[in-house]
């Protein structure tokens, strides 16, 4: 299915190769999805000098060794480093604790890779980390294609939250009690999405980080724009700040969360969270954020060495 979309997309301007040297969620959002959306884009996770060669740009999505980018570079061709949250989690999340320390952890990291160009998933990554970079921007997340919007119902059943549930730390259990109280049930990674009425998202323990909170990326929240579910978020929560729409529920404490989701039990004030929610969606589209990854390639290959 995929393969017959892929089709029917658009031929960009340059010849993109995906790859990067380990799976999971940030390949399939930024190199799988976004390769999906133009013919000459192709998402490849072992990839040879050979194939190299047929691309102008090769995108490497978080991970990446030395020779790969040597590779690239020897080649001719211009490499960007689509660096999403390339740190070891949670001790270099633990260990780098102001900005002066993450400047040095990235700087050790990403000086002999000598990349063109760097893509970072927030605003504050790029104004902190773009000192590093010859060329840098920033790209939000897309929502996951998938989602669409849900219908709005009068009483609140569950609220949801959805992946590492490592993550969550002490707020797992604070949820479950706030919850119990008001007979709603708190699901972690439930199976079905949709089926939830109010979304959460926080990190809390020892992902609860200086690095985690102001570099993780928008996903979560850009989700729940596609499905018009409210959003009860971190208040340390950077990119969630940048894309809110005006309508996301910060908390900064237990009782903030409590008060928060007492809010969000009305049914009015859910409609018109949804509402906005799904006005607002699109720009997190994968049609759009995809259309930013094109205009920086072009940007990129302007670039003279």
């Amino acid at each position: 299915m995929r393969f017959i979309r892929h089709c029917f997309q658009p031929e960009s301007r340059h010849r993109v190769l995906f790859t990067a040297s380990h799976g999971g969620g940030a390949w399939n959002i930024r190199g799988e999805d976004i390769a999906s959306t133009r013919r000459n884009w192709k998402a490849k996770r072992e990839i040879s000098t050979a194939e190299i060669s047929e691309y102008d740009i090769v995108v490497v999505v978080k991970h990446g060794d030395q020779k790969l980018f040597d590779a690239v570079r020897s080649a001719g061709k211009k490499v960007v480093f689509d660096v999403i949250d390339g740190w070891l989690q949670p001790e270099e999340g633990l260990a780098n604790t102001n900005l002066a320390m993450a400047l040095e952890l990235f700087r050790k990291k990403w000086q002999s890779l000598a990349a063109d160009a760097f893509v970072f998933p927030t605003a504050q990554m790029e104004a902190d980390l773009r000192c590093l970079t010859p060329l840098a921007t920033h790209i939000y997340h897309h929502f996951w294609p998938k989602f669409k919007p849900v219908v709005v119902r009068k009483k609140v059943k569950r609220i949801g939250y959805q992946g590492d549930d490592r993550f969550l730390g002490s707020w797992r259990e604070i949820m479950m009690e706030i919850c119990s109280k008001r007979g709603i049930e708190f699901c972690v990674n439930p199976r079905f999405v949709r089926s939830m009425d109010i979304m959460f998202a926080a990190r809390g323990g020892e992902h609860d980080s200086f690095l985690a909170n102001r570099y993780k990326s928008n996903v979560k929240l850009a989700n729940c724009f596609a499905m018009g579910l409210p959003c009860l978020a971190g208040q340390k929560e950077a990119a969630y700040h940048e894309t809110d729409n005006g309508y996301v529920s910060f908390f900064s404490d237990s009782k903030e969360l409590a008060e928060k989701v007492d809010y969000l039990l009305d049914y009015d004030v859910r409609t018109r969270i949804h509402n906005e929610f799904v006005m607002s969606s699109q720009q997190y589209s994968l049609k759009s954020i995809s259309l930013i990854y094109e205009e920086f390639f072009d940007k990129v290959m302007a670039k003279t060495p």
